[in-house]
C-alpha cells in the first residue's frame, strides 16, 4: 500500500511541477522597458517573457504596439509568443 501511495504522489508531482525551470526575473524589468536605449528595451522584452505576472504581458503589448523602434517591437512580439 505504501508503494502505491508514493508512486501516486510522484506521478501527481510530475503533473504539477513545470518541466522547464523558470528564468529568474530582473526586479528592474519595468524600468528597463521604459529606458531611452532601444537595446535595453529589447532586452527588457525578453526578461518580461519569463515573468508570470499579468502586468508583464500588458507591458509587452504596449512595447509591441507603441515603441518607436522596430527592433523593440519585434522583440516584444517574440516575447509575447514565448509567453503562450
Amino acid at each position: 500500500m505504501m508503494f502505491v501511495t508514493v508512486t501516486f504522489a510522484a506521478a501527481l508531482a510530475a503533473c504539477i511541477t513545470p518541466a522547464v525551470p523558470m528564468r529568474p526575473v530582473d526586479p528592474a524589468r519595468y524600468q528597463h522597458a521604459a529606458d531611452p536605449d532601444p537595446g535595453v528595451r529589447a532586452k527588457a522584452a525578453g526578461e518580461l517573457s519569463g515573468d508570470p505576472d499579468p502586468h508583464a504581458g500588458d507591458m509587452l503589448i504596449v512595447l509591441a504596439q507603441r515603441d518607436v523602434d522596430p527592433i523593440v517591437r519585434a522583440a516584444a512580439a517574440v516575447a509575447i509568443a514565448e509567453r503562450r
